[in-house]
């Protein structure tokens, strides 16, 4: 009987360190349908989905830091959209 009390009280004690070291979902990213559309059609649609995002040209330098989630646009020098990945 000890026995299933303790191993009762193990469980009921970690479920919430595991819950709390589970990531949380990532978010989609299923924007290939913006390649080869202009930028300036592109930019409302993603200040609408609330996410950090940011658009580099091509041969553009761009910061290391890692966003989880981000969206990142790369565009040509017409303004088209050529690729579009998200961090995470």
């Amino acid at each position: 009987m000890r026995s299933i009390l303790l191993t009762t009280a193990f469980f009921v004690s970690i479920t919430p360190i595991a819950m709390a070291l589970t990531p949380p979902p990532k978010p989609a990213c299923n924007f290939e349908k913006w390649v080869g559309q202009d930028i300036t059609r592109i930019v409302p649609k993603v200040k609408k989905l609330d996410r950090k995002y940011r658009v580099s040209p091509l041969e553009g330098s761009m910061t290391d830091d890692y966003v989880p989630g981000r969206i990142n646009i790369m565009i040509d020098e017409d303004g088209t959209v050529t690729d579009v990945y998200c961090e995470g």
